[in-house]
């Protein structure tokens, strides 16, 4: 990543930093945005809106508050989550009444069962709101709290979809592991 000396380079609008700074973070940012958008052409787009909003807000990042590379990716995640709702794709969420949610107590037991390659397979086939919650919550280990103060729903809703997404993964790895085992 960056250091305080490049950082400073950059808010400079320092040609050669702000192209190290692109780089050096691009391998990294976009291995996060993989993870919310799938097409290819928009993965590229959502970069270059990722790192615009990186230079544009630059200088509201205080080393003080924390590492440069946490402040980047929460960057990144937002442009994802801005773009998929600009795409309006993140319509899928259903509200849930929080007395009806259960809980997610197996969740790190079904996690376990899966393969990191296995998790990746099926994100690319599971619904956006499901997907969305699941990458935040397991990946980017954000708490539901952020979650939903990022996607403007509850936490409730937060935590169904998050259960509804382990579920989701559960039933679909096991119909593709019977197919593979009786086929």
């Amino acid at each position: 990543m960056l250091t305080n000396e490049q950082i400073q380079s950059c808010l400079k609008r320092e040609q050669k930093a702000l192209k190290h700074c692109y780089e050096s973070c691009a391998p990294y940012l976009y291995a996060i945005i993989r993870s919310y958008i799938y097409d290819e052409e928009n993965r590229k787009d959502v970069l270059q809106e990722v790192f615009a909003a990186i230079f544009s807000s630059l200088s509201s990042f205080d080393i003080n508050k924390g590492p440069f590379k946490p402040w980047i990716a929460r960057v990144t995640v937002n442009q994802c989550i801005t773009y998929l709702r600009n795409q309006r794709k993140l319509n899928l969420f259903v509200p849930l009444d929080i007395e009806s949610y259960t809980g997610i107590e197996s969740e790190d037991k079904i996690l376990n069962q899966f393969s990191r390659q296995d998790m990746l397979k099926y994100l690319q086939r599971m619904p956006e709101g499901y997907r969305t919650v699941f990458v935040m919550s397991v990946i980017d280990e954000y708490s539901h709290k952020e979650i939903a103060k990022t996607l403007e729903i509850s936490v409730g809703t937060s935590r169904s979809q998050l259960s509804r997404a382990m579920s989701w993964i559960k039933k679909h790895l096991t119909v593709e592991l019977n197919i593979t085992k009786n086929g």
